[in-house]
């Protein structure tokens, strides 16, 4: 949701399509099997089906998107954060939770006003 426009259609961090956010996976720039930047919001980003899931991620197209729009510097620390040993609290947990809940109802009614 986060990365669609007013009518719900994300653009593929890596190919370019466009596709309904709900036709659409969070793709992860790093694995999401390093805890500790799973839910790092400059880690995830909208990618279609075809790049995250058969192509990958689609790694190539991915890393020269991150660079465009964050920089050598966020790739860099992305890159040694992954390092760090992390496990998740249940506080950690709860406090992630009530976070997107709250974005999600923000991104659900960010045209309300209009």
């Amino acid at each position: 949701m986060r990365d669609a426009d007013d009518n719900g259609i994300i653009i593929c961090c890596t190919c370019g399509k466009r596709v309904h956010w709900k036709d659409a996976d969070a793709g992860h720039f790093i694995s999401r099997r390093h805890k500790v930047i799973k839910y790092d919001e400059k880690n995830v980003h909208a990618q279609c089906k075809n790049c995250n899931g058969f192509k990958h991620g689609n790694e190539k197209l991915y890393y020269e998107f991150m660079l465009k729009k964050y920089g050598q510097m966020t790739i860099t620390k992305l890159e040694a954060a992954k390092r760090t040993n992390f496990s998740f609290t249940k506080n950690y947990l709860k406090v992630l939770l009530d976070i997107y809940k709250r974005k999600v109802y923000e991104l659900e009614n960010r045209g309300a006003g209009r």
